[in-house]
């Protein structure tokens, strides 16, 4: 009967491993999903900034020889 109940714990030690495992494959393909995503959007950001960075300068430089005339 002993030998039974410890079958049978480590049965269900063995299932609650694999339904972890599951959960935690399942858990991390998220996060690198979600990574993935906030790292296309950082992207898109600094191109933005730079863009406008870039349209700040040249403003200012034009600015600049206008008032140099």
């Amino acid at each position: 009967m002993i030998d039974e109940e410890k079958k049978i714990k480590i049965e269900i030690n063995n299932i609650n491993t694999i339904i972890l495992d599951i959960l935690c494959t399942e858990a991390i393909r998220k996060i690198k999903f979600i990574l993935h995503i906030l790292n296309e959007l950082l992207k898109k950001k600094k191109n933005i900034l730079h863009v406008y960075i870039t349209n700040k300068i040249d403003h200012l430089s034009t600015h600049k020889k206008q008032r140099q005339m």
